[in-house]
């Protein structure tokens, strides 16, 4: 039990910055009562009611394929045109 409940702290983390990050020429939206609930039951469901459900070692494996998959849909996306430096 111990161990699923160690899985929200991680999770809640992870999903705040998500959520309520600040990335580049994205505004940084406003931490509202109603999406810090949505994000905490997120992380709620995603962690120790996952892990409670399919076990710590799957819920591991599940998040290294996540964590992989991210990385690559990041890498395999092309950057925007930039405009040439000298004409």
């Amino acid at each position: 039990m111990w161990a699923s409940l160690l899985t929200l702290v991680p999770t809640g983390l992870v999903l705040g910055l998500i959520a309520f990050g600040s990335y580049g020429t994205r505004p940084r939206p406003e931490p509202t009562w109603a999406k810090v609930a949505v994000v905490s039951a997120v992380a709620l469901v995603i962690g120790p009611v996952s892990v409670a459900a399919i076990g710590f070692f799957f819920w591991l494996v599940l998040v290294a394929i996540l964590a992989s998959s991210l990385t690559i849909a990041a890498m395999l996306r092309t950057p925007p045109a930039r405009q040439p430096l000298h004409r």
